[in-house]
């Protein structure tokens, strides 16, 4: 059924997309509130399910936010968490934090109890946000716990956490107000740390990468400047944990002016309904997301022409995807190379529909960032003033990431085209070795998902007597597809070497993934190397 827009019907009020033709150049996040609240007051700034804000509105409820941290004691350099889904609440404590000159830091409601504790004792922050029920999930008695071992005051989100005995939001606000705290003028400072991201720890113990709001500025300008900003409204359905949420989104829409559509949590119909009765202007999402956007959208029949830049970053997006994009919205797709600690992108494309561009590069070095080739190993490497300042309480882990020049090592294996495009061949720790030759699955990956009935593919190694290490390849193929191993094998025969050919194919109808869409490599590690596992194509 074709989905009605209601982008032209009253909105509280609310003017609808902020026209925006001149970008303001300001030091930090919040300054372009404040300005934004003061040059277009009226224009939306947040949507919710339950609740819409001006600039003007947002800016007042994250004064009153600051009060409230100052009150408790939150000074610059603290650290303050929230534990929330993408919507206002997550926005306003970001806001307030980094306005005070705190620190602030997003926790993942997806983590274990255990895990959320080794965060929460590491960061120490002074006050804590949360949300005491989030899907199924009730939190309340483990964060009053934790609460009290890292010395955390709580506060909480929801009627949930009021009803376990968690201060709620209200009565943290009014005792602020009682107290009369003043609260210094704005600074302009924006060297200083404002962001705590802490990494997946998928090669270890999480270790939190500090930026800056210099950083956070100008990693929102890059992006802006190549991808278009008048009149943005762009949706936000990624974790507030991590940098694509908190950064590469809400960032931007903040210093573009525009309105930023919240939904808690990924569902590829709610989202295409979002993108159509909100007129959505920008995506940015992995291709993971992209692909089943597609699939909901020729399902629902959705009128999606608002959409003026639809953009990926996270992983290389198949070629069908990539295909299946340019046919619709053609002009209008672009991509980026970024990581935490690079903060802002490393490589990105203008808005296009070349397919050849798009599907096997990461597009060119980004203006301003320095990017070269380690001469011996090929490793990615980039410099200039707005990679992260390092890792919160770990030195050595800091000039491991960042040597003595002040090149940033990304652990990523490139190769420059002769149009000056960067091809991203792999990960160094991704790297296996098989009966003596270097084996990156992204170049496996890359050719599998080429292949018209393969959605997505992941290549993990598993020990073999013989070669030390072989490649078993995970596909997920496309709806309607009837994909065999020996067909996947007899693909690969022709486009690489025989050595690189995974010696194990699984078919599987999805490949599991992490919270920020990415696959999850270490569950299929686990798969790959039990003997229980299906072999196909062997």
């Amino acid at each position: 059924m074709m989905l009605t827009s209601i982008a032209t019907q009253a909105r509280n009020g609310l003017e609808g997309l902020n026209r925006v033709p001149e970008l303001a150049e300001l030091p930090r996040i919040d300054a372009y509130l404040r300005h934004y609240a003061k040059a277009t007051p009226n224009s939306e700034a947040a949507w919710c399910p339950h609740r819409r804000l001006s600039y003007l509105e947002l800016a007042n409820n994250v004064e009153q936010c600051m009060r409230a941290l100052a009150s408790a004691g939150v000074t610059v350099g603290d650290r303050v968490s929230t534990l929330s889904p993408p919507n206002s609440d997550f926005l306003t404590t970001f806001l307030a934090t980094i306005s005070l000159g705190a620190v602030w830091l997003g926790l993942n409601p997806r983590q274990t109890r255990r895990e959320l504790e080794f965060v929460l004792d590491d960061a120490r922050p002074t006050v804590a946000f949360v949300r005491g029920r989030i899907g199924e999930r009730q939190y309340t008695g483990d964060l009053l716990e934790l609460g009290r071992k890292t010395g955390s005051q709580i506060v909480g989100l929801d009627a949930a956490a009021a009803q376990g005995g968690i201060q709620s939001y209200e009565d943290f606000v009014s005792a602020s107000e009682q107290a009369s705290t003043d609260i210094t003028e704005p600074s302009t400072d924006n060297t200083g740390p404002a962001l705590l991201v802490y990494t997946s720890g998928s090669t270890g113990t999480p270790k939190g990468a500090l930026i800056s709001q210099r950083a956070l500025v100008e990693a929102a300008r890059m992006r802006l400047k190549a991808w278009g900003h008048d009149g943005y409204r762009i949706l936000m359905n990624l974790p507030i944990s991590h940098i694509g949420g908190a950064c590469d989104v809400t960032c931007t829409g903040l210093v573009a002016g525009g309105g930023i559509v919240f939904l808690e949590a990924f569902d590829a119909q709610e989202t295409v309904r979002l993108i159509d009765e909100r007129s959505v202007t920008a995506l940015y999402q992995v291709p993971t997301q992209l692909q089943m956007l597609l699939t909901a959208a020729d399902q629902m029949d959705a009128n999606l022409t608002s959409l003026q830049a639809i953009c990926w970053s996270g992983a290389r997006a198949p070629g069908p995807l990539v295909e299946s994009l340019a046919r619709r919205f053609p002009g209008k797709l672009g991509t980026d190379y970024s990581m935490t600690e690079s903060v802002a992108p490393i490589t990105l494309t203008p808005l296009m529909d070349d397919t050849e561009v798009l599907q096997r590069t990461a597009g060119w070095p980004a203006m301003g960032r320095e990017v070269r080739l380690d001469g011996q190993s090929s490793e990615v490497l980039v410099r200039d003033e707005n990679l992260m300042l390092g890792y919160w309480k770990r030195e050595e882990e800091t000039r491991a990431a960042i040597d003595q020049d002040g090149w940033l090592h990304t652990g990523d294996i490139g190769r420059f085209e002769d149009d000056g495009t960067l091809t991203l061949i792999g990960r160094t720790k991704e790297l296996f070795i098989s009966g003596g030759y270097n084996i990156y699955p992204a170049e496996i990956e890359s050719v599998l998902e080429e292949h018209d009935e393969v959605a997505v593919a992941a290549v993990v190694p598993r020990d073999d007597p013989l070669w030390g290490e072989v490649g078993c390849a995970f596909v997920a193929a496309l709806p309607g597809a009837n994909l065999t191993g020996q067909e996947l094998k007899t693909y690969c025969r022709s486009r690489l070497a025989n050595y690189k050919i995974p010696k194990q194919f699984i078919i599987e109808p999805e490949l599991p993934m992490l919270p920020v869409g990415k696959i999850d490599k270490a569950t299929l590690r686990a798969k790959a190397a039990s003997p229980a596992n299906t072999k196909i194509g062997n």
